[in-house]
C-alpha cells in the first residue's frame, strides 16, 4: 500500500501487515538487511527527515483500530 522510500543506498518497503523490508539494490539483485514488524497494518509511506524515519501504522486489537506515529533515528549528543 505504501511507497518504497529510498535513504542513500537503502530502500525502505513496508507491506500491509506492517513489516518494512529493508534493502540495497544492486546491478543483478537485492540484498535484504532487514525485516521489520511495526504495528498490524500499514497504508502510509515512511517519511525521511534528517537522521531519522518516521512510520505511521496501525494496531488492532479486539476489533478496536488504533495508529502510531513513529520517529525511529539517531539522538546525537552535543560537547
Amino acid at each position: 500500500m505504501a511507497s518504497p522510500l529510498r535513504v542513500g543506498e537503502l530502500i525502505y518497503a513496508t507491506l500491509k501487515n506492517g513489516e518494512t523490508i529493508v534493502f540495497k539494490a544492486h546491478h543483478a539483485q537485492l540484498e535484504i538487511l532487514s525485516r521489520n514488524q511495526l504495528g498490524t497494518d500499514t497504508y502510509a509511506s515512511p517519511v525521511a527527515l534528517g537522521d531519522s524515519l518516521f512510520m505511521r501504522v496501525g494496531h488492532v486489537d479486539r476489533d478496536q483500530r488504533q495508529e502510531y506515529l513513529y520517529c525511529i533515528g539517531t539522538k546525537s549528543s552535543e560537547n
